[in-house]
């Protein structure tokens, strides 16, 4: 699943990710990874988490033109 943001901000991916491990499936977790993520899905074995890298400052910009 892809978390278009912060995964420790994004509860309903980690729930969805946790309801899936728990009937034996693998899920994978890609996004950003600048906040706390739940213990449950750091200490499942069925989940990951597949962090994207932050742009750098010189690249972030307010401007809603871009």
């Amino acid at each position: 699943m892809v978390v278009l943001g912060d995964v420790g901000r994004s509860p309903r991916m980690q729930y969805h990710a946790l309801s899936i491990a728990a009937r034996g499936g693998r899920a994978v977790i890609v996004g950003y990874v600048d906040s706390e993520v739940h213990p449950d899905i750091q200490a499942n074995r069925l989940i990951s988490i597949l962090p994207i890298p932050t742009f750098p400052k010189y690249l972030q910009t307010n401007s809603k033109l871009l």
